[in-house]
This record gives C-alpha cells, sequence and structure tokens, in this order.
C-alpha cells in the first residue's frame, strides 16, 4: 500500500474553518452565537469585495483574515445547520421549514447582490458565498429526505468513494492542471460556459470518481 502522509496544519482548506472552529467550541450549541459570527464574517466578505481594508493595527495586511470572512462564513453556514438538525431532529417538517427559508433569504440575497458583486469562487465574493450556500442547503435537505426519512442508503454506492476518499478526489485535478499548465492545453471556450459547461463539469466530476476508485483498488491511499 502507498501512503501519502499530508500533515493537517500544511493543509490550506483547513486554515478557512479554524476560527469558525474555535467560535464553535467557546459558544456550544448557540445558534444565536453562530449567526452574529457568521453576519460579521459577511461584512468582512463585503468589505474586502468592496476594497475597504478591515485591518484594525497599521502593522496589520488589509486582509489579514485568510478567506476574507467568506469562507469562514459558509463554515459557520454549516454550523447552524447542523445546530438546526440537532434541535429539530424529531420535527423533520419543521427541520425542513426553517432550513427552507434560510437557503431562499440567502438565494435572494445573493442574487440581489450581483447587482454589485460578480458571482466569483476564485474572489470569493459575497454574491458567491450566499448563492453556494443556499445550493448546500437545499442539496442537505434533499439528501437528508432521501437518506435519514426514506433510508434510501444502495443509490450512491457508485460514487461512494468521493466520501471515503474525498482527498484523493480533491487532489486529482491538480495532475491535470500541472499538465495543462505544462503542455499549455485549453479546452475549447464552449465547453466551458453555459449548459454545456455544466454538462462538461459533471463528465469531469464522474471521471475523477473513477480515478479515485482505481487508485482505491490498487492500494493507493492518502491519509491526514
Amino acid at each position: 500500500m502507498i501512503i501519502v502522509a499530508i500533515k493537517e496544519h500544511s493543509s490550506t482548506f483547513n486554515v478557512y474553518s479554524m476560527h469558525s472552529k474555535y467560535t464553535y467550541f467557546a459558544f456550544k450549541k448557540s445558534i444565536v452565537a453562530m449567526s452574529i459570527a457568521f453576519f460579521i464574517c459577511m461584512i468582512l466578505n463585503f468589505m474586502d469585495s468592496s476594497d475597504i481594508s478591515y485591518a484594525i493595527f497599521s502593522w496589520q495586511r488589509a486582509d489579514w483574515i485568510p478567506g476574507s470572512g467568506g469562507l469562514q462564513a459558509l463554515s459557520f453556514g454549516g454550523i447552524i445547520t447542523s445546530l438546526f438538525l440537532i434541535r429539530y431532529k424529531d420535527d423533520i417538517r419543521t427541520l425542513y421549514g426553517v432550513l427552507s427559508l434560510v437557503g431562499l433569504l440567502s438565494l435572494f440575497s445573493g442574487l440581489f447582490l450581483r447587482k454589485y458583486f460578480i458571482i466569483s469562487k476564485i474572489a470569493g465574493t459575497p454574491s458567491w458565498i450566499l448563492i453556494s450556500m443556499s445550493t448546500a442547503i437545499f442539496l442537505f435537505i434533499f439528501l437528508h429526505w432521501v437518506v435519514d426519512v426514506k433510508k434510501q442508503l444502495n443509490w450512491y454506492s457508485h460514487i461512494s468513494i468521493a466520501g471515503t476518499a474525498t482527498l484523493t478526489c480533491y487532489l486529482i485535478p491538480y495532475f491535470y492542471y500541472s499538465v495543462r499548465t505544462l503542455t499549455g492545453f485549453q479546452l475549447p471556450m464552449f465547453l466551458t460556459i453555459g449548459i454545456i459547461g455544466l454538462f462538461k463539469s459533471m463528465l469531469y466530476s464522474f471521471l475523477i470518481i473513477i480515478l479515485a476508485l482505481i487508485a482505491s483498488k490498487s492500494f493507493i491511499r492518502l491519509k491526514i
């Protein structure tokens, strides 16, 4: 078995959630505290996306919080969703009602903010943060209903590797990015936009899952 060890403190995708994790431990199970933290992070994200420095001291960088507040806000959104699940686990109708309301508010807020901020994952704009959060909430409601309520567990067996070897799936595209950079290869524009672009992205995702499955059967593991 080949094991590639990656230290947790060196993984950049863990950095953005640290603030959320520490705040959660300090105010455990408080939806109000997590909501306040979420809005504070969104304010920081608004400031950063508007090129307004949120540095407190003169010696700080203008964007001294990694992720500029937006990625932390997404983490807090996930924490709040989990707290709602804990609170209303025995009242599914109320759970779905509350989450649907939050999802709709997030979606409409994100669409409204398109007037002022582009939808950009790279820039981590408020519009992208809120629309992404709404998508995640609605997807969570659907999957919770299918898996926890209807007890349908076999439908995802063919793609379960994405959940059991998540880090592998996360890193596989970077091999493609490296090859693309070295060769200068670029996909035609029509494959990267619109409905065709979405379909291409779905095929790309399934290809990553297949490669991760092949790696798993070859006893290649990525371990944190």
